[in-house]
Protein backbone atom coordinates (compact mmCIF):
# COMPACT_ATOMS: atom_id res chain seq x y z
CA UNK A 1 0.00 0.00 0.00
CA UNK A 2 1.28 3.37 0.52
CA UNK A 3 3.45 3.03 3.58
CA UNK A 4 5.27 5.75 4.77
CA UNK A 5 4.23 7.43 1.82
CA UNK A 6 4.70 11.01 4.00
CA UNK A 7 7.99 10.05 5.30
CA UNK A 8 6.51 10.93 8.69
CA UNK A 9 7.67 6.94 10.13
CA UNK A 10 10.69 6.77 12.67
CA UNK A 11 12.65 3.69 13.66
CA UNK A 12 10.48 2.41 16.31
CA UNK A 13 7.64 2.55 13.78
CA UNK A 14 9.40 0.71 11.50
CA UNK A 15 9.95 -1.92 13.86
CA UNK A 16 6.43 -2.13 15.07
CA UNK A 17 5.51 -2.36 11.59
CA UNK A 18 8.29 -5.61 11.01
CA UNK A 19 6.75 -7.40 14.22
CA UNK A 20 3.16 -6.88 13.03
CA UNK A 21 4.56 -8.70 9.73
CA UNK A 22 6.23 -10.91 11.64
CA UNK A 23 3.31 -11.62 13.78
CA UNK A 24 0.79 -12.25 10.46
CA UNK A 25 2.78 -14.93 9.78
CA UNK A 26 2.87 -16.71 13.09
CA UNK A 27 -1.00 -16.71 12.88
CA UNK A 28 -1.01 -18.32 9.91
CA UNK A 29 1.47 -21.30 11.40
CA UNK A 30 2.91 -24.44 9.70
CA UNK A 31 4.37 -23.46 6.18
CA UNK A 32 3.91 -19.86 6.43
CA UNK A 33 5.85 -19.25 9.37
CA UNK A 34 8.05 -21.96 8.17
CA UNK A 35 8.95 -19.40 5.09
CA UNK A 36 8.96 -16.38 7.26
CA UNK A 37 11.59 -17.75 9.72
CA UNK A 38 13.79 -19.35 6.82
CA UNK A 39 13.70 -15.89 4.95
CA UNK A 40 14.81 -14.12 8.36
CA UNK A 41 17.51 -16.51 9.18
CA UNK A 42 19.29 -16.04 5.73
CA UNK A 43 18.60 -12.18 5.93
CA UNK A 44 20.10 -12.52 9.06
CA UNK A 45 23.31 -14.26 7.64
CA UNK A 46 23.46 -11.48 4.87
CA UNK A 47 22.96 -8.84 7.22
CA UNK A 48 26.11 -10.07 9.10
CA UNK A 49 28.05 -10.50 6.73
CA UNK A 50 28.08 -7.17 5.23
CA UNK A 51 28.18 -5.98 8.86
CA UNK A 52 31.50 -7.59 9.14
CA UNK A 53 32.77 -6.54 5.39
CA UNK A 54 32.00 -3.09 6.54
CA UNK A 55 34.09 -3.48 9.82
CA UNK A 56 36.82 -5.26 7.95
CA UNK A 57 37.37 -2.93 5.31
CA UNK A 58 37.45 0.13 7.81
CA UNK A 59 39.39 -1.43 10.12
CA UNK A 60 41.67 -2.22 7.40
CA UNK A 61 41.72 1.71 6.03
CA UNK A 62 41.78 2.90 9.66
CA UNK A 63 45.66 0.80 9.78
CA UNK A 64 46.67 1.47 6.71
CA UNK A 65 46.05 5.13 7.19
CA UNK A 66 48.02 5.23 10.39
CA UNK A 67 50.86 4.69 8.19
CA UNK A 68 49.75 8.15 6.50
CA UNK A 69 47.74 11.16 7.67
CA UNK A 70 44.65 11.71 10.18
CA UNK A 71 42.61 12.88 7.84
CA UNK A 72 41.72 8.97 5.84
CA UNK A 73 41.71 8.01 9.05
CA UNK A 74 38.72 9.82 10.10
CA UNK A 75 37.25 9.10 7.00
CA UNK A 76 36.95 5.56 7.31
CA UNK A 77 35.26 5.64 11.03
CA UNK A 78 32.60 8.02 9.11
CA UNK A 79 32.23 5.29 6.15
CA UNK A 80 31.75 2.71 8.95
CA UNK A 81 29.10 5.22 11.17
CA UNK A 82 26.37 5.31 8.22
CA UNK A 83 25.53 1.50 7.16
CA UNK A 84 24.54 1.17 10.72
CA UNK A 85 22.36 3.87 11.78
CA UNK A 86 19.27 2.48 13.81
CA UNK A 87 16.79 4.22 10.38
CA UNK A 88 19.21 2.97 7.70
CA UNK A 89 18.73 -0.65 8.86
CA UNK A 90 15.03 -0.62 9.78
CA UNK A 91 14.56 1.03 6.84
CA UNK A 92 16.53 -2.21 4.84
CA UNK A 93 14.57 -4.75 6.74
CA UNK A 94 10.98 -3.30 6.29
CA UNK A 95 11.46 -3.02 2.80
CA UNK A 96 12.75 -7.07 3.33
CA UNK A 97 9.82 -7.90 5.61
CA UNK A 98 7.06 -6.30 3.28
CA UNK A 99 8.83 -8.27 0.37
CA UNK A 100 8.40 -11.56 1.81
CA UNK A 101 4.90 -10.44 2.97
CA UNK A 102 4.11 -10.25 -0.79
CA UNK A 103 6.01 -12.82 -2.02
CA UNK A 104 4.58 -15.29 0.38
CA UNK A 105 0.88 -14.01 -0.72
CA UNK A 106 1.48 -14.96 -4.48
CA UNK A 107 3.09 -18.42 -3.38
CA UNK A 108 -0.10 -18.68 -1.56
CA UNK A 109 -2.47 -17.80 -3.79
CA UNK A 110 -0.87 -20.48 -6.40
CA UNK A 111 0.72 -17.52 -8.91
CA UNK A 112 4.35 -19.03 -8.56
CA UNK A 113 6.07 -21.76 -6.20
CA UNK A 114 7.87 -21.55 -3.27
CA UNK A 115 11.93 -20.86 -3.82
CA UNK A 116 13.56 -24.40 -4.87
CA UNK A 117 16.08 -23.94 -2.13
CA UNK A 118 14.18 -24.08 0.43
CA UNK A 119 13.10 -27.62 1.17
CA UNK A 120 15.23 -29.61 -1.21
CA UNK A 121 19.36 -30.82 -1.12
CA UNK A 122 20.53 -29.08 -3.38
CA UNK A 123 24.52 -27.57 -4.10
CA UNK A 124 23.43 -24.37 -2.40
CA UNK A 125 22.24 -26.04 1.22
CA UNK A 126 23.85 -29.67 1.40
Amino acid sequence: ADLNRDGTMETSDRIAEIVKIGNRFASKGGEALNYWLRHNIRTGYFVSNSAFGVFGSSLHERLVGQKGNNDNNNASWDFLKNPIQPEVISRILLEASLAYEQDYKRISDGKYKLPYDMYTLNRQNS
